[in-house]
């Protein structure tokens, strides 16, 4: 169980002056594992996991009557020029704490497990790569889509970990700050030590349509085994 939060925002700033708008977050694509990331002195070896997170961006003007509609003219906006940024935070899963000393409810459940997360399991520190990451449009079945790949996230620690991804408001009245408009969350996923972690699979549709569009994702076109040059 994941508690995705959408809001629609009064914009008197930016691109969207005059508009209300709510955005929403669609993980499209969520990572399955990985291999712990091994430091050797100080060159890292960078092990993102797999597949790469790629999260859906959509915005929706809210007319006075209520109704919706969804806003397709990127670059009217900037939309597909970085003004359309995701920020993805690392949460470690334990099992869940009932009741918590702290009274704390947990903010993720996995339904598959029913392992959980606190605002207290927050642990970004573990990774490595790229936190946020702007939107690109992608061709995707007929259709122009906005999307955020993460293609080069790596863990630290082993462990059951899962990302929330927070999308930030445009300005709204010209201050500084950027509040969180929209958050979902990924499933679950296992991080493994480098003699244990499972063989990579070929790449999925979604990540060979990317691929073209950033240096960060790489296809695979079969299963590939780990090499004992990869152990730490």
């Amino acid at each position: 169980m994941s508690f995705n939060k959408s809001i629609a925002l009064a914009y008197h700033y930016g691109p969207f002056k005059g508009m209300t708008v709510h955005t929403e977050l669609e993980v499209m694509q969520s990572p399955a594992g990985g291999r712990k990331l091994p430091s050797h002195g100080s060159k890292v070896d960078a092990r993102p996991i797999e597949p790469p997170p790629v999260i859906r961006v959509r915005y929706f003007e809210v007319k006075a009557d209520g109704r919706e509609a969804e806003i397709r003219d990127y670059a009217r906006f900037g939309l597909d020029d970085g003004g359309a940024i995701v920020h993805a935070v690392l949460y470690r899963l334990n099992e869940p704490i009932n009741p918590h000393p702290d009274g704390l409810q947990p903010i993720f459940i996995d339904s598959a497990t029913r392992m959980a997360a606190y605002t207290s399991d927050e642990c970004t520190t573990l990774t490595h790569g790229g936190l946020f990451q702007s939107a690109l449009e992608l061709e995707w079945r007929g259709e122009t889509i906005l999307v955020c790949p993460f293609g080069s996230l790596s863990v630290r620690e082993e462990g059951n970990f899962v990302l929330c991804f927070r999308a930030f408001q445009l300005p709204t009245d010209g201050a500084t700050g950027s509040p969180i408009n929209s958050e979902a969350w990924s499933d679950s996923f296992e991080i493994f030590s480098s003699k244990s972690a499972k063989a990579l699979s070929p790449s999925s549709e979604l990540t060979n349509a990317i691929a073209g569009l950033t240096p960060q994702i790489h296809q695979r076109n079969g299963t590939r085994a780990m090499k004992r040059a990869d152990f730490s």
